[in-house]
Parts: C-alpha cells; sequence; structure tokens
C-alpha cells in the first residue's frame, strides 16, 4: 500500500448532519487498542479547548458547538457532521477532486489518503467529522499529537503493509513537525521509501494548489510534472 499525507484546512464548510452512527473508515485499519487511544488524545484535545475561552470566543467560537460524541468516543448528542473531504474547502482540496470521487482507477485502488488533523489526529477522507477552528501549531493540537501520532502511524502503516509514503506538507508546517516526528527508526524499517514533495519557489501561499494538483496526479494516475516541487527522500 502507498500512504498519502495531507495536513486539514482552516477553510472548513458550515453545518452538517445529525447521526446516530459516526462512519470512520479509519477505524478499520486500525487495532482497537489504538483507535481507543486515538480516541483519548482526540478527547484531550477538546478537553483542553474547553477549559480555556481564547478557544471558543473570537475566530474560535464555532468550537463552542463541539460535542464529545462517537468521534470522541463520548454520548454526547447535538453533533453535526459532514464527510472530511466535504468539510474541509481549502485550496489543496479543491484541486484534487479525484480525493472526494473516490476514483476507481488502479492508482487510487493501491493508494490510500489520510488526514492529519489539529483536532482528531489522523482521520481518513470519508470520515464523518464536526465543524471546528484548529491548528496544529495551536498547543492544544501540537502538544497532544507530537506525543500520540508517532505511535499511531507506526500501527497504522505495520497493520496496513504500507511500502511508500508521501508528505504533502509546507516545509515549515507544525503538520509537517508533528508528521517528522513520527518517522521514528522502526517506522523507517516498515517503510523503505518516505518522500517530502517540498514546493520549492513562490511564496507559501503557492503550497496547498501545488500540493492538491501532486494529490490529484498521484489518484488519477496521470503522471506528470507539477511546476515548483521537487521529490525529496526524508
Amino acid at each position: 500500500m502507498r500512504l498519502i499525507l495531507i495536513p486539514c484546512c482552516a477553510d472548513k464548510e458550515d453545518g452538517g448532519e445529525g447521526r446516530s452512527i459516526v462512519r470512520s473508515s479509519l477505524q478499520a485499519h486500525l487495532g482497537k487498542p489504538q483507535w481507543d487511544d486515538l480516541l483519548e488524545a482526540r478527547r484531550s484535545v477538546l478537553a483542553a479547548i474547553r477549559s480555556e475561552s481564547r478557544w471558543t470566543t473570537g475566530k474560535y467560537v464555532k468550537n463552542r458547538e463541539l460535542k464529545c460524541s462517537r468521534d470522541f468516543g463520548g454520548s454526547e448528542s447535538g453533533a453535526r457532521y459532514l464527510p472530511a473531504t466535504q468539510r474541509y474547502t481549502g485550496t489543496l482540496y479543491k484541486e484534487a477532486p479525484t480525493l472526494a470521487d473516490n476514483a476507481s482507477n488502479e492508482e487510487s485502488k493501491r493508494s490510500t489518503v489520510l488526514v492529519v488533523s489539529a483536532l482528531y489526529g489522523l482521520l481518513h477522507p470519508d470520515d464523518e467529522i464536526q465543524n471546528y477552528n484548529l491548528q496544529m501549531s495551536e498547543s492544544p493540537a501540537y502538544r497532544t499529537w507530537k506525543q500520540t501520532l508517532p505511535e499511531t502511524l507506526l500501527n497504522f502503516v505495520t497493520r496496513n503493509a504500507v511500502s511508500e509514503m508521501f508528505l504533502l506538507f509546507g516545509p515549515s508546517t507544525a503538520y509537517l513537525k508533528v508528521v517528522m516526528k513520527a518517522l521514528s527508526p522502526d517506522l523507517k524499517r516498515v517503510v523503505p521509501r518516505i518522500v517530502h514533495f517540498d514546493v520549492q519557489s513562490g511564496s507559501s501561499y503557492k503550497t496547498p494548489q501545488r500540493h492538491g494538483q501532486v494529490l490529484n496526479y498521484l489518484l488519477s494516475g496521470k503522471r506528470g510534472q507539477v511546476a515548483d516541487v521537487a521529490e525529496k527522500i526524508v
């Protein structure tokens, strides 16, 4: 299996639907102990958000609506959900329509995409999630996922026979820092080839667009060169 890791994004679709059962495609790819640990880490991030008003006021006011429901291993009601591919509306996601279309070509079949999320840690693109505002560089997310993500990712690549990983993150972002911390010697022994797609020139606003184009090529099977992007072996 080829694993492609991408970041979540700040731009999100509002609203969603209530669910009695919350879909998670990721759960089936993790062992039960590791899934339970992931849910516990999500609850830790949510508790940190709720503990300080700074994370629920101003631009973070939407976090007041977050419920500790089944996507966190809780039982609170009233949560509203959209699949991650519908919730995230940033440039990277717009540039890769094959991600939402679940393309059935051979390239797409042999690839799995996971989203590195500031609130949820790891997500499958089909996973149903609530609306939120949080970045990986912010303390509730960073201090939790830099500790928890390494074990979760190692469990995933081991259980799913991942043979290569592609990283689509800006070079100076907290998302890449957290992922790089997860690339332990044990993980590198399991995954012999890890590549970071690095945007070489232009200001950082180009990075999501370029990475979206790379993702679209990877999933569509249309091999092509994306301008200003270099493949760096990690």
